[in-house]
This record gives C-alpha cells, structure tokens and sequence, in this order.
C-alpha cells in the first residue's frame, strides 16, 4: 500500500494541523480563532510551510496566564507535538528512520524539544 502525502495549499505549504471549523486545536472552542505557528520567530516560515500551524482561541492562544504566548508549558507542549508529528510525516514520506527524522528536524529547525 502505497503512502500518502500530507495535503498542500495552492502556495505548495502543507496545510495546516487542525481546520478553523474544528474548533480550538487547544480546548475545542468555536470561538473566534487565531492562527498559531507552533515554531515562531526564525522558524516561522518553516512551520507555514510544513503545516505546523494550528487554530487556537483568543484564550488559549495569547491571553495570560493560559494562553501559550505566556504559559511555557503550553508552548513546550505544542514544540514537543509538533516535532513528533514533523519526525513522523518525515519517517512515512521519505521512508527513514526515527533517528534520520530527528537528525532532519534539529538541522531544519535548530533544536530538538523532545
């Protein structure tokens, strides 16, 4: 069986994590929604363009002390799944190892968060 691609926009980017009508990617709320690059700052091209990106509310997404621009642990836990789910496209699309997967993401993105 052969394996499928992750979907891509018209721009070629992967498409996004979790779709707006899905609600908040954090709490499941259908409250207006904001759009979340998992890695920020110098990353952030390379999450739009690997789908890293999420919708998450307005209070989860950059409202203290929950929200995770201000709660570190929010934030981390968004890093750690978004590599994982990076390593595992990686291992699927291009048949390596989960060790040749980390080795890509930390060249790509600079540091490992698991």
């Amino acid at each position: 069986m052969a394996t499928e691609k992750a979907q891509e926009d018209i721009n070629g980017n992967m498409v996004t994590i979790n779709k707006r009508e899905e609600g908040c990617f954090m709490c499941g709320k259908n409250s207006p929604l904001e759009r979340h690059h998992i890695f920020g700052a110098a990353n952030r091209k390379f999450s739009e363009q690997d789908g890293l990106v999420v919708y998450l509310c307005r209070s989860c997404h950059n409202e203290p002390p929950d929200g995770v621009h201000f709660n570190k642990e929010k934030m981390e836990l968004l890093h750690k799944w978004g590599q994982d789910t990076w390593e595992l496209r990686k291992m699927i699309e291009d048949h390596v190892t989960r060790d040749e997967a980390r080795k890509a993401f930390m060249k790509r993105y600079g540091r490992n968060y698991l």
